[in-house]
């Protein structure tokens, strides 16, 4: 059960569940993010479709959401000491990077060739610098590299005695400073990191939550929503992002729907795990078809497709290969 009540009927959300359905989760935050590609991709719906679509941006928080948590079972499991870092590392790179390097690095040879651009550019675009600088190339990796090199730090200053200081502190300043910062600076990089940054909040807490989770301890529900309440009715909280507090309440609600329909939950499981490459082909076929077809209801389509399919044909091959 995800929720229950206790003696004093106070509505409780189990945490552990959190854990126990992340694979099916993972497959719901990449549905959503394929769905809400739909206004972008310039699907011919209708207006309040497309509104609706779009909340599935809620999908990119719970996928940090659950990264996070991800990353605290990863540091615990072999319980790391300071000379085991190298192969955390090793591990959570290993996985990031190679299906990013097989699938990109295909369309960012031809895109060089094609623009009669040269080595350092395709440096230069494959290394992810170019969404730092021009907002261009796969943006959730970019952020995710950064954030897997400082996951060991945050898990170290978390497991302080003030630990919740260190969070409320960083959440703080991940969602104030796009809002200071961007007055002051008018620079593309500096837009860039603070364009991006407010989806950090979701990855802290589910760093800073994970030996909660891996306990099995409760939550008050009541508390999202209260918390959901002040970011809308308090004037300065209202002016910060809200997407992190919407993507913590749309886990806790969609493990609350997996519960109920666990024997349902085979398509979601595969599309979780495969989650990482459905990203990443998800940018290369966007790029492509960029190129040979305008951007439609069939161009929105065909991004879906494509991505499923050149990830699950990435996934059947290495497997091939490795078997």
């Amino acid at each position: 059960m995800i929720f229950r009540l206790n003696q004093n009927e106070k509505l409780f959300v189990d945490l552990k569940s959190l854990s126990d359905f992340r694979t099916p989760l993972m497959g719901i935050s990449i549905i959503l993010v394929l769905l809400c590609h739909a206004k972008m991709d310039g699907a011919n719906l209708p207006c309040y479709i497309l509104k609706i679509l779009n909340l599935g941006n809620w999908g990119v928080d719970i996928f940090f959401l659950l990264s996070g948590i991800g990353m605290y079972f990863s540091i615990t499991k072999k319980n790391i000491q300071n000379q085991a870092w190298f192969d955390w590392y090793k591990r959570r790179f290993y996985r990031v990077l190679i299906p990013y390097f097989i699938l990109e690095t295909p369309y960012w040879i031809w895109y060089c060739i094609d623009n009669d651009e040269g080595v350092i550019s395709f440096l230069y675009y494959i290394s992810m610098l170019s969404f730092w600088c021009e907002h261009i190339g796969l943006w959730f990796l970019a952020l995710l590299i950064p954030l897997y090199i400082i996951t060991p730090v945050l898990y170290k200053i978390f497991n302080t005695r003030y630990g919740v200081l260190y969070l409320i502190l960083l959440l703080t300043i991940t969602l104030t400073s796009p809002l200071i910062v961007r007055n002051i600076f008018n620079n593309n990089i500096i837009c860039n990191i603070l364009g991006v940054i407010v989806r950090v909040p979701c990855f802290l807490i589910g760093l800073y939550y994970g030996k909660k989770i891996k306990e099995g301890k409760n939550v008050n529900f009541l508390y999202l929503i209260l918390l959901l309440l002040a970011f809308h009715i308090i004037p300065f909280l209202s002016l910060m992002s809200k997407s992190w507090i919407w993507g913590l309440i749309c886990s806790v609600l969609f493990v609350k729907m997996l519960s109920s329909f666990s024997s349902s939950l085979k398509i979601l499981e595969v599309f979780g795990k495969y989650t990482l490459e459905i990203y990443i082909s998800l940018d290369v076929l966007t790029n492509l078809l960029s190129a040979v077809l305008e951007k439609g209801t069939l161009f929105w389509l065909l991004t879906i497709l494509g991505s499923c399919s050149l990830s699950f044909i990435y996934v059947k091959i290495k497997h091939f290969r490795l078997a």
